[in-house]
C-alpha cells in the first residue's frame, strides 16, 4: 500500500471495510452535506464533504472525484471564512502532484495563496502557498513569465476580443502532434491579482453576438 499521511485513525479502520460499505457511507455523507448546505450550515456541510473526499481519495483512489468534493468542501468553508478551507487546499495540491499534474498544482498553489490573503485574511498562509508554488516550479524546472501584472479596464473599452485574448494568454499550453493541451494557468504572486481582476471583468461581459 502506498504511504499515506492519515490525519485521523478512523480512516485506518475504514480501509478494512468492503467497497460497498465505503460507497454507502459516501452516499450518506454526501446527502447529509447537501442538507447542511441547503440549511445554510456551511461549516457542517464542509466537514461532511471533506469526509467524503478523504474516503474517495484514500479508500477508492478516485482522485478526480476527491478533487471535486474537496473543492465543494472548501467553498462551504469559505462562506464562513473558516480556516478549514486550507486543509482542502492542501489535499488538492497533493493529489495534483501525485497524479503528475504539475502545472495545475502550481496554479492552485497561487490561487489558494490569493484566496487565503483575500478571503480568509491570512497573508502568512497565503505567502506559504505562493512559496510552495515557487518551490514546485524549481523542483520541476518550470519557467514562468507573467502575462500581465497590472489590470486597467480602460484597455478593453469596446474590445471584448482583446480581454478574452489577454485572459487566454495566461494558459500554460503543452504542444502536441495534432492538438495542444492546456495544462494549467501560468500564475505567480506577482500576476495573480491582475489575472483575478481580468477574469472577473471577463465574466461580466455580455457574449459577443
Amino acid at each position: 500500500m502506498e504511504e499515506v499521511d492519515f490525519d485521523n485513525k478512523k480512516y485506518l479502520w475504514r480501509l478494512l471495510r468492503s467497497l460497498d460499505e465505503v460507497h454507502e457511507e459516501i452516499n450518506i455523507r454526501m446527502k447529509v452535506g447537501g442538507e447542511f448546505e441547503v440549511s445554510g450550515m456551511y461549516q457542517a456541510a464542509g466537514k461532511s464533504y471533506y469526509e467524503v473526499a478523504r474516503l474517495g481519495e484514500i479508500h477508492l483512489e478516485d482522485y478526480e472525484g476527491a478533487l471535486s468534493v474537496y473543492r465543494t468542501s472548501a467553498e462551504c468553508y469559505l462562506k464562513t471564512q473558516s480556516i478549514d478551507a486550507i486543509h482542502c487546499y492542501e489535499r488538492m495540491i497533493d493529489i495534483l502532484l501525485k497524479t503528475g499534474k504539475v502545472d495545475r498544482a502550481i496554479e492552485y498553489c497561487v490561487k489558494f495563496g490569493y484566496s487565503c490573503a483575500h478571503e480568509l485574511d491570512d497573508t502568512e498562509k497565503g505567502d506559504q502557498f505562493y512559496s510552495r508554488a515557487e518551490e514546485i516550479r524549481r523542483l520541476h524546472n518550470k519557467s514562468h513569465t507573467c502575462s500581465k501584472t497590472k489590470f486597467d479596464p480602460s484597455e478593453y473599452d469596446n474590445d471584448q476580443a482583446k480581454a478574452l485574448k489577454d485572459l487566454k494568454d495566461f494558459d500554460v499550453v503543452k504542444p502536441g502532434i495534432f492538438t495542444s493541451q492546456i495544462t494549467g494557468v501560468g500564475l505567480c504572486r506577482n500576476c495573480i491579482e491582475a489575472y483575478e481582476q481580468l477574469r472577473q471583468f471577463v465574466s461580466k461581459l455580455k457574449p459577443i453576438q
